[in-house]
């Protein structure tokens, strides 16, 4: 299988991945809706994690709504458009912060801590045009703004860096609770 690479490995290749499984699993179709963000999560970040852990982690622990495979959810471009199945189309806002609830359901001693400084947060998608989709759907990354600012550089500066915060604060939109 020729998989993406990741924004550690350096580089972000535009282009099709796909839909690993909807909402932790469900069969048959999903419609995906406004109003309320939905959480995306990348299987080689569960891969990445597990290796870590020693254990296995199944799609949707996370709390994801939609796990990918071959889309670099981090390195996605706060603003860029994702196109999943023939109707939904959705824009990638922020990351996950963790917070104690998270924390609980890991049952891992500091867990928010740990997954913060991964820079590994998935991303929370504006949902633009609603659609029903399902698990072996396409994700076409589109329309990239320029500013280049991925969600793994607006969630560090927001973690660590405030000297970068107000380029992102120009760039993430309002509603995510971030700014």
């Amino acid at each position: 299988m020729n998989r993406a690479r990741t924004a550690v490995e350096g580089g972000y290749v535009a282009g099709v991945g796909r839909i690993l499984s909807v909402d932790g699993g469900a069969s048959g179709l999903v419609t995906i809706h406004a109003p309320g963000p939905v959480y995306a999560y990348a299987r080689e970040d569960y891969d990445w994690w597990q290796a870590r852990l020693s254990r296995k982690l199944a799609d949707g622990l996370f709390g994801e709504h939609l796990t990918t495979e071959e889309v670099d959810v981090n390195g996605a471009v706060i603003g860029e458009r994702w196109r999943v199945g023939p109707h939904l189309l959705l824009e990638p806002t922020f990351g996950r912060i963790p917070d104690l609830a998270f924390q609980r359901a890991m049952g891992e001693p500091r867990w928010a801590k740990t997954f913060a400084r991964s820079l590994r947060p998935g991303a929370y998608l504006r949902v633009l045009e609603p659609g029903a989709i399902c698990a072996g759907d396409p994700v076409i990354v589109s329309d990239r703004p320029a500013h280049g600012v991925t969600i793994a550089v607006a969630y560090q500066a927001h973690l660590t860096e405030p000297r970068r915060r107000s380029r992102v604060r120009r760039v993430v939109p309002p509603d995510t609770g971030t700014a």
